[in-house]
């Protein structure tokens, strides 16, 4: 059990993954020198030099390269830093990377996370991120068949979440509340959490079930 950051959590978990899975490469904006953006994966690149790259900054180029890394066998963790520049990265994610289980008869998948930070990062006072990097957007991309979304807010939520992401055999959407940063949780060491099981109950009751994610389980009632 350790109590960690957001953000440490998501770097032990892609850790703890990359270890287990050669084939798991990392790739984004950021990656060599800040460990990603809000750095995320920081001390990944020192632990990891071979399967950690820079990319351009072109979202619409390398996200669609990670498709194709993906058809060759490796894994790719693809960071876009805020989840605003997924539209950059839509084409890749919508028209490609979902549609090749499909059109294969099931014989290919494309196992790529998609992962940025999704929200404002002023939820605790802190400075906010102007309107260009501070949208919410897991309803853009959730009708789009074969695209898996995550979007945790505690960090054991999101470590258990990242690796079972990284394990998909499809493409994942990962998003992050950028306002969660500043939180801490305790995270069991063994923590697992299936996409399919990924619901989890904060508090129970008898008369109203509301059902809610990201900062929006965070609030008066102490959740």
């Amino acid at each position: 059990m350790k109590n960690m950051y957001l953000n440490r959590a998501i770097a032990e978990a892609t850790a703890l993954e990359m270890e287990r899975d050669k084939n798991v490469i990392l790739l984004g904006e950021d990656i060599l020198n800040r460990g990603g953006g809000m750095s995320t994966f920081l001390g990944i690149p020192k632990k990891y030099p071979d399967r950690s790259f820079d990319m351009p900054i072109c979202e619409s180029g390398y996200s669609h390269f990670a498709v194709g890394a993906a058809l060759a066998g490796l894994k790719p963790i693809v960071g876009l830093m805020f989840s605003d520049f997924t539209a950059l990265a839509a084409d890749a994610m919508i028209n490609n990377a979902t549609k090749w289980r499909f059109n294969s008869l099931g014989k290919l998948s494309v196992p790529t996370v998609y992962f940025a930070g999704n929200g404002r990062r002023a939820t605790f006072g802190g400075v906010g991120s102007s309107c260009n990097h501070s949208q919410c957007v897991e309803s853009w991309f959730a009708n789009v068949p074969g695209l898996k979304i995550v979007a945790p807010y505690y960090a054991d939520d999101a470590y258990g979440l990242m690796r079972a992401s990284i394990r998909d055999n499809d493409p994942v959407l990962f998003l992050y509340h950028e306002g969660s940063l500043g939180r801490r949780a305790d995270v069991p060491d063994d923590c697992y959490i299936p996409l399919n099981n990924a619901a989890r109950v904060r508090r129970e009751g008898s008369d109203v079930t509301l059902i809610a994610i990201q900062s929006m389980i965070f609030g008066r009632a102490g959740l």
